[in-house]
């Protein structure tokens, strides 16, 4: 059995651990309430420090840094003076090309050379003869013929039988007209060629017309285009005729005669005015290089008042304190309770009485729950944890649950009727057991009860142990070393004394 008992291993109950935490409540409170204010103080004192360190370090900067600022001021003004200077001379490079384009297209363009008062003008007029009703057929039709003026496909052609105007020119020089039912065209030229009329006007069935407006710089080109113009629409209206719908066309007019054109003075006066506003740039873009390349004294800047508070940041030394001091609140929550774990985890004390059979080898009697002091500080904070603690049995009276115990103590000497004599005998101070004492000897009668003794420390008494029939071990929990206990019991048992088992309180 010896064997079995040292072999026995402690188990922990985390129950017991929570509520045996939860009874240090005031010495954890006490943690709390050292951490916090210890923790807050240290970091209202270090804030206001470190905010005294800001003040003198920014002092020191200001004075130190003036003196280098104005240096690399004035060695980084030379670099940026230079960079703009770059950036503008680039741009000044890229503006006289620009320039130079213009200018190149102003004196040669054929179109910059035309006179909008006396432009030749020649019109031609088609008529497309197409089945009565067919819409959608005339709509591709027109669309087509359109499409071949206007993407430079006639202005292509055209210019093949010119004098040196570029396709791109003469697109602009060519314009197409269409109205699905009625053409009007208004000749107020003086020196027209064909013959004159004031207005033509077609109103026909399963018939449509469109317009070419032809430009030109003189007479003889004018009157190349037209015969250009009118054969390559004719031989263009031939593979139509296959791809798109089956049509005829023909030309109705072909005229030519001198004309004013205010689209082109006002194409040509845009084109002068975007120049000369490109040279008016350029011409301040190099001004102002000018003076950035010459030396000159820089004007000194006025230094604005600056607010210290918008460039330095100080902390609030009582905001950080009390941070610090809920931080501490916390941490003394933690460090009180883990402090109380480990005194549970590592005492020897008796502190469960789960297993006390298994860990003592020796009865458990009788349980008494302890009793709480009175008129002790917040002492109903300790009857409610102990009475979470024991359940149903914390709420029976203390004097009730030592009436049990004595039942309990009766019924176990029942079973040996031949103990007359039982010493009381444990490792606690002798006052702690003097309820238990008198309860026990008033109640049970016929036998005859000791003083509380103490055997493990006193060797009177161990002597007078071998003079009782048994023994009833007092121990109370969280008091009561588990060591002693067993040694108790072993001194029993070497002198033959029967051991009734343990109340524990």
């Amino acid at each position: 059995m010896n064997e079995g008992q040292n072999a026995y291993e402690k188990e922990i109950n985390l129950k017991e651990l929570l509520f045996y935490c939860l009874k240090k409540w005031r010495t954890i409170l006490a943690a709390m309430v050292v951490l916090a204010v210890l923790a807050g103080v240290y970091k209202y004192i270090s804030t206001g420090k470190s905010n005294q360190a800001k003040l003198e370090r920014q002092a020191e900067e200001e004075k130190d840094g003036k003196e280098k600022v104005e240096d690399i001021l004035d060695e980084s003004q030379d670099v940026i003076n230079e960079l703009k200077a770059e950036h503008y001379r680039l741009v000044i490079a890229q503006s006289e090309e620009a320039l130079e384009r213009q200018k190149d297209y102003l004196d040669n363009s054929a179109i910059m050379k035309l006179d909008g008062n006396h432009l030749q003008t020649g019109t031609l007029i088609f008529c497309m003869d197409f089945r009565e009703g067919d819409s959608d057929a005339l709509d591709a039709l027109v669309a087509a013929y359109q499409a071949y003026v206007t993407d430079g496909r006639l202005a292509g052609e055209l210019e093949k039988a010119g004098e040196g105007i570029s396709t791109a020119e003469l697109q602009k020089l060519i314009l197409f007209s269409d109205d699905k039912s009625t053409v009007r065209l208004q000749n107020s030229g003086t020196n027209a060629v064909g013959k004159s009329m004031g207005e033509l006007q077609l109103k026909l069935a399963g018939q449509h017309v469109f317009q070419l407006r032809i430009f030109a710089p003189d007479e003889k080109l004018c009157r190349k285009y037209l015969e250009t113009a009118e054969r390559v629409i004719l031989a263009y209206g031939e593979e139509l005729r296959q791809e798109v719908a089956e049509h005829g066309i023909k030309v109705l007019s072909s005229t030519q005669s001198e004309q004013m054109s205010t689209w082109i003075s006002d194409y040509q006066s845009q084109l002068l005015a975007e120049y000369r506003s490109a040279v008016d740039n350029l011409n301040v873009l190099q001004t102002t290089l000018k003076q950035m390349e010459e030396p000159e004294e820089l004007l000194e800047e006025e230094e604005a008042p600056e607010d210290e508070d918008a460039t330095l940041v100080l902390e609030s030394p009582g905001r950080s304190g009390i941070k610090f001091a809920v931080v501490g609140l916390v941490l003394g929550a933690f460090l009180g309770a883990f402090v109380w774990m480990l005194v549970y985890i590592m005492s020897s004390r008796l502190q469960s009485v789960d297993s006390f059979e298994e860990e003592f080898g020796m009865k458990l009697v009788a349980r008494i729950s302890g009793q709480t002091q009175e008129g002790k500080w917040f002492g109903f904070l300790d009857r409610w944890i102990q009475r979470m603690e024991e359940g149903a049995f914390g709420n029976i009276p203390f004097e009730e649950q030592m009436k049990i115990a004595s039942a309990n103590v009766k019924a176990a000497l029942a079973k040996n009727e031949d103990l007359k004599k039982v010493m009381l005998a444990g490792t606690i101070a002798g006052k702690d057991a003097e309820a238990m004492c008198a309860q026990l000897t008033a109640d049970v009668e016929g036998v005859a009860f000791s003083d509380y003794k103490q055997v493990v420390f006193c060797a009177a008494d161990l002597e007078e142990l071998a003079q009782y029939d048994g023994v009833l071990f007092l121990e109370k929990k969280g008091v009561s070393v588990s060591e002693l206990i067993r040694q108790e019991r072993e001194l029993a048992k070497c002198r033959n004394v029967t051991v009734l088992g343990t109340v524990v309180v």
